[in-house]
């Protein structure tokens, strides 16, 4: 592969070896760029770099390697990022594996695979890859971790080592962990910046992913046939994964694009992975989705090796596991789905219209847990640099405090893309739990009328709501 010198220009290097010269590594984003990669070589040259890490035409069953689990004896528990203060001699451990891998370089090719799967980036020129926009999301960024952590293992003594876990859902206040500040192997080369914690709200939307029994309202569909358009993003990479991403203003974590080149990202990662394994976890014992695909991962030395999507739900295969589950709030067993029909529409939107069983189940004493479910709407009448966003059964001005606002349902989060801010095509789902909130909402009995706002970071709608288009609403009822 190639490395940018200090004088701009490229200098070959053969694969897998170490070099050692008065070259600089320099953060992605202080690269210099600007209309035309003509101008501004530095971000082109860097990409042309990265050349033996997205030669697509090799990457086949037949020419890369299959990973179907890892080879450890029995596998060990990710620990939580704050606890493992308390542990001087892990956190000693995990700083120098750090310090190993970012010297190595393995640290810069995770970050750069992750870059180049963000949607035809300067780091994968020519790919429209996002693995943010489907349902790979989660199995990919789980087999992402997994071959970090590998790598973090076969430094000298470190077999049992594993990847802490960033457990924000629970912090109160969210804080960067402690860990992350105690050397500089585990901080970014470009300033962390500082971190403006989400709110409750934003993390709950997460949480009420874990009653959900089909992986579509989890983690996402799977593609359609060829020339069918493509399912929006999975609930998950809303809510607390975006929510935590979009905490930092600036600072690598601030664009999906440079995000893994904080470590802390991994942390956070492991967390959004642990979502995972709860909900797999979660009584009932929900089906696993052995869906066909496969994911491929640089082993550094340009040595591609695969992963089957179905290998990678199981996390113990991989050689670890989470000892403390995230629970669903509250659990909602016996689900069954009720489609909320499509009444009739509106220049300004779409209207739905309650089937009646769900107009009895609103009459019941006690009244059932209640999720809602909505499939495939879009945000792009709003401007892009905007990424939190309320949602509710009636129109609402700027200025409502969205928490307090009768008809205020829940939140959802985009994600944000640096500088240019969120996809403005970003087609999103949630799964909110309105228990309790209908119909005394629903300004109609019966009719769902729904609108979405965005809002600042003190929860305040910053412009009026417009009426939100969905290609489809269900409600989930447990007793």
């Amino acid at each position: 592969m190639n490395r940018i010198t200090t004088t701009g220009r490229v200098a070959p290097i053969g694969h897998g070896q170490v070099h050692s010269s008065t070259l600089t590594r320099r953060e992605w984003s202080r690269l210099t760029f600007g209309l035309t990669a003509l101008l501004f070589p530095e971000r082109r040259l860097h990409a042309q770099s990265l050349s033996c890490l997205f030669t697509l035409p090799a990457l086949n069953v037949d020419t890369a390697v299959g990973i179907t689990g890892d080879d450890s004896q029995s596998p060990k528990p990710r620990p939580s990022a704050v606890d493992a203060m308390s542990d001087p001699a892990y956190a000693t451990r995990l700083c120098a594996a750090f310090q190993s891998i970012r010297t190595s370089g393995v640290f810069d090719f995770a970050s750069a695979q992750h870059c180049g799967h963000c949607g035809g980036t300067a780091c994968n020129p020519g790919s429209t890859s996002d693995i943010h926009a489907d349902w790979s999301f989660l199995p990919w960024h789980r087999g992402l971790l997994y071959f970090l952590e590998r790598a973090l293992r076969r430094t000298p003594g470190n077999d049992d080592l594993r990847l802490p876990y960033w457990g924000w859902e629970t912090a109160q206040p969210i804080t960067v962990p402690p860990l992350f500040s105690s050397c500089a192997a585990l901080q970014p080369v470009a300033p962390r910046g500082m971190f403006h914690p989400p709110s409750t709200a934003q993390i709950k939307a997460s949480i009420d992913l874990l009653g959900t029994q089909d992986f579509a309202y989890f983690g996402g569909s799977p593609p359609p046939a060829t020339g069918q358009t493509p399912p929006p993003a999975g609930p998950i990479t809303g809510g607390g994964h975006a929510a935590i991403h979009n905490g930092f203003p600036t600072g690598p974590m601030s664009d999906l694009r440079t995000a893994a080149a904080d470590p802390l990202f991994y942390a956070h990662h492991a967390n959004v992975d642990r979502f995972w394994s709860s909900w797999q976890g979660t009584p009932p014992n929900y089906p696993k989705t052995g869906l066909n695909r496969i994911f491929f991962f640089d082993d550094v030395a340009c040595q591609w090796q695969y992963i089957w999507f179905a290998d990678l739900l199981d996390e113990t295969k991989f050689g670890y596991y989470y000892e403390q589950k995230i629970q669903p709030s509250p659990p909602t067993p016996n689900i069954h789905h009720m489609e909320v029909s499509h009444a009739h529409w509106l220049s300004a939107g779409p209207v739905w219209k309650s089937p009646e069983e769900l107009i009895e189940k609103f009459n019941t004493n006690p009244a059932p847990r209640l999720k809602l479910v909505i499939v495939d709407f879009q945000i792009s009448h709003f401007d892009a640099h905007l990424l939190r966003f309320g949602i509710f059964t009636k129109p609402v001005g700027s200025g409502a405090q969205a928490e307090t606002f009768h008809g205020y349902l829940g939140q959802i989060s985009a994600l944000s893309y640096g500088t240019k801010g969120r996809n403005r095509n970003e087609r999103l789902s949630t799964v909110i739990d309105v228990t309790g909130k209908l119909p005394a909402s629903l300004p109609n009995p019966g009719r769902l009328e729904l609108s979405v706002a965005p809002l600042t970071q003190d929860g305040v709608t910053s412009h009026k709501s417009a009426r939100l288009t969905a290609k489809r609403v269900e409600m989930l009822s447990g007793s």
